[in-house]
């Protein structure tokens, strides 16, 4: 029997080959959970699921229209929650592998501390030694971010603690409710461009309520030639809508109008604190990484090599002569390699 409190929404566009190992896993390990596929392929491109490939799981595979920008792929977010009943739900992409037994501990949390809106435990990138990067060995292991628990009372005092240590809470179990609210407010105010959207998703659910992080490894998510944060065209700050001087300030007054809402704050003072903590705590950051960023020749050669299966695989070598999966630290995660060598 599925657990009725949690569905897992897989989201997709491209990558065929990622979906197919990605419903072959869960097949084995996340098969206690619904399954709702978000599909934003073209009509000549979309997956084609193969149901009697995963005899364990219950996937509803609605039709949505194509993502043909990212207006489209966030109104298809929301319309995906109108299939889903369940109280949370686990926003999922097919290059992210779940621990099913951390996922029960992370909900049992939440049914247990009713003030807590989200939560996850420790997320970990890895790099397979392979072309295609869907199947072999991982030849790389290491903590994605430092995350922590946003369990003050005070809402201001969440954002301060989460303004210094940003982490993207993307793939948190998340209430349901809150996470509709989040995608109505981001299409109310026509928040269509991927880096407010994801910074609007981050500021709003500590806003919305206290948020656990468990130290225990929750999911794993994979480094690869052709993830969405190596598209420089649409996920670069500076090309992003904070640019536009309306929905910059849009962007802050309905985050201030939504604590104003739920604290009975003065909205002025709401704005001025959540302005303040972003600015000292972000803008800060973005501006000394871009000082470290600053482009050499070789460091532009690399980033175009790491785009391309083949050269990608050979940058890798380093990683597969020297990374040891056997060591103490990942014993526990041994079934997840052989399952990636089809052992």
């Amino acid at each position: 029997m599925k657990n009725e409190k949690l569905t897992l929404l897989l989201v997709l566009k491209g990558r065929h080959n990622f979906s197919d190992r990605w419903l072959e896993y869960a097949n084995l390990y996340l098969n206690d959970y619904r399954i709702l596929i978000a599909d934003g392929n073209d009509q000549y491109n979309k997956y084609t699921l193969d149901r009697s490939k995963y005899p364990n799981l219950e996937i509803e595979n609605p039709e949505f229209p194509y993502d043909k920008n990212i207006e489209c792929f966030i109104r298809k977010i929301k319309s995906s929650l109108g299939y889903i009943d369940s109280e949370y739900i686990l926003y999922c992409e097919n290059d992210d592998l779940m621990i099913s037994s951390e996922i029960k501990n992370v909900l049992d949390f939440l049914e247990k501390n009713d003030e807590y809106v989200s939560a996850r435990g420790e997320i970990f990138n890895f790099s397979i030694s392979s072309i295609d990067e869907v199947y072999g060995q991982i030849i790389e292991f290491k903590r994605f971010n430092n995350f922590i628990d946003l369990s003050e009372s005070q809402v201001f005092e969440r954002i301060n603690s989460y303004s210094k240590n940003k982490h993207g809470l993307y793939h948190n179990i998340t209430k349901k409710k809150v996470f509709n609210e989040m995608i109505s407010k981001v299409i109310e105010n026509k928040f269509f461009d991927l880096v407010i959207f994801q910074y609007f998703w981050n500021f709003f659910i500590p806003i919305a309520g206290k948020i656990h992080c468990s130290k225990n490894i929750y999911m794993l998510h994979q480094d690869h030639s052709n993830m969405i944060s190596r598209n420089s065209d649409i996920m670069s700050f500076d090309k992003s809508l904070f640019y536009n001087e309306d929905k910059f300030k849009k962007f802050f007054f309905v985050l201030a109008k939504a604590i104003s809402t739920r604290y009975n704050i003065e909205i002025q003072e709401a704005k001025f604190e959540i302005l303040n903590f972003f600015s000292y705590n972000e803008l800060l950051n973005i501006m000394r990484d871009n000082n470290k960023n600053n482009y050499s020749i070789k460091k532009h050669f690399i980033n175009l090599m790491r785009k391309n299966k083949f050269s990608n695989f050979a940058l890798n070598y380093k990683k597969r002569k020297n990374f040891d999966f056997d060591s103490e630290n990942f014993l526990n995660l041994k079934f997840i390699q052989n399952f990636l060598l089809k052992k």
